[in-house]
């Protein structure tokens, strides 16, 4: 047994999940860890079943704070977490029995920063759907692994909840509050805290296709992914990584999809809709218009190109 995994579980509004959530991390083979439940102003019984918990296992700490969102709820976990390692897991998911003993191996024997894994999605009844395994048993760099943002299913290498990492990533970074989007805005940052990360290719977290989780609400926020791809435009800019800038470009492509899902019901929404346009023309400009077509469209007629295909609601 090596040293302490830190478990950070936001929790808001879960308790029909919450107990396989808990329960599965508490059953751990790797035993050696603190689990930080931070209910973020439930309004059901979540935060009664947070204190159950602890009352029963002394691994456990409860935060009760008002609601401010994933990001703050996971900002608050990593202030007070005392373990050598963070890993997050979100309150409607749940991990199998021996994903902690295997990761911790795999940091060991690579001496890596981080060690990610793969997932599989189930149903809100937590029955196995389909088994996403796109990350390799590999090693690289950090500066190596920002190639793997770019890869496809990169989404297996941006999101935080299949990962264990060294608690030094976290020294310097926090979760960005206020927006959705959270795990897009960090991934490049934590990568480029590391020396080394490493990959395993077992699916070791069960993700569950809940209906009314944060990711499936639509509206202006949604465009927060374009957002997180122009701030790490411009931290690859910044560091001279001229061969991601097309990647990202791409990425930011898929998330100003999210214009056809939008209504601009307040000026608010109407000046948002703009930010994030000046925000995509501009790596659009700044790869000299040399832009797929698609791109170049949408950064010369967005409204047009949404409108032709009959996807902008105004």
């Amino acid at each position: 047994m090596s040293g302490k995994i830190s478990v950070i579980v936001p929790v808001y509004n879960v308790e029909k999940y919450l107990e396989q959530c808990v329960d599965s991390i508490l059953c751990q083979t790797y035993d050696n860890l603190e689990l930080i439940l931070v209910d973020d102003g439930s309004k059901d019984g979540s935060g009664q079943i947070c204190d159950c918990y602890a009352e029963r296992d002394s691994r456990i700490r409860v935060i009760h704070q008002e609601n401010k969102g994933i990001s703050a709820a996971r900002n608050v976990g990593l202030d007070v977490a005392t373990g050598e390692y963070i890993a997050f897991v979100d309150s409607d998911d749940f991990i199998k029995p021996e994903m902690y003993e295997v990761m911790i191996g795999a940091i060991a024997e690579n001496d890596a920063d981080i060690v990610l894994c793969n997932y599989c999605k189930v149903t809100e009844e937590g029955e196995p759907e389909i088994d996403c395994k796109y990350v390799k048993n590999e090693t690289a760099s950090g500066l190596e692994a920002l190639e793997w943002l770019e890869r496809e299913h990169n989404w297996s290498y941006v999101v935080v909840w299949t990962r264990v990492y060294k608690k030094r990533v976290f020294q310097e970074l926090r979760f960005k509050e206020k927006c959705i989007h959270e795990d897009e805005f960090i991934a490049h940052q934590v990568y480029l805290q590391c020396d080394k990360v490493t990959g395993v290719e077992e699916s070791f977290y069960c993700y569950r296709r809940n209906a009314t989780s944060v990711t499936s609400v639509k509206g202006v926020k949604y465009l927060d992914g374009v957002e997180a791809m122009y701030e790490r435009f411009l931290i690859y800019q910044s560091l001279k990584l001229n061969k991601l800038l097309p990647g990202v470009l791409r990425s930011a492509k898929g998330e100003m999809d999210a214009m056809a899902h939008i209504r601009c019901d307040s000026e608010a929404d109407k000046k948002r809709v703009e930010e994030v346009i000046a925000m995509f023309r501009y790596m659009v400009r700044q790869l000299k218009w040399n832009a797929d077509k698609k791109s170049l469209l949408i950064a010369l007629f967005p409204r047009m190109y949404y409108k032709l295909k009959g996807k902008l609601k105004r």
